[in-house]
């Protein structure tokens, strides 16, 4: 193992996303679950963490069932979390009609 530092100018040997471009691809998927959830005639507010980090609040018609929806990175890609540390659905149809049922149950 080598753990000197690469010579200045040479190219970083790390492939990983920097942290703008990961929180980038974290907005980017919560704007689209936004822009559906809207579409469908539901509410939320995109929001961020002291430290930056994107987070979506699903506004129900009571809001004792309001739900953040958080992103999670797993084998590199940005993934819809729910605020407990469940996955949501890959597909964002699957993912919408989730969120609806618990931010309105009685719809």
């Amino acid at each position: 193992m080598n753990f000197d530092l690469p010579p200045s100018g040479a190219a970083p040997r790390d492939n990983a996303p920097t942290a703008e471009a990961s929180r980038a691809a974290e907005e980017k998927l919560l704007k689209k679950i936004k822009a559906e959830l809207e579409h469908k005639g539901e509410k939320a507010v995109l929001r961020r963490t002291h430290t930056g980090h994107p987070f979506l609040v699903a506004l129900g018609r009571d809001s004792r069932f309001n739900e953040e929806i958080t992103i999670a990175r797993q084998d590199g890609r940005a993934r819809a979390m729910w605020s407990w540390g469940e996955a949501l659905p890959a597909d964002i149809g699957q993912a919408i009609a989730a969120i609806r049922r618990v931010i309105n149950p009685e719809a």
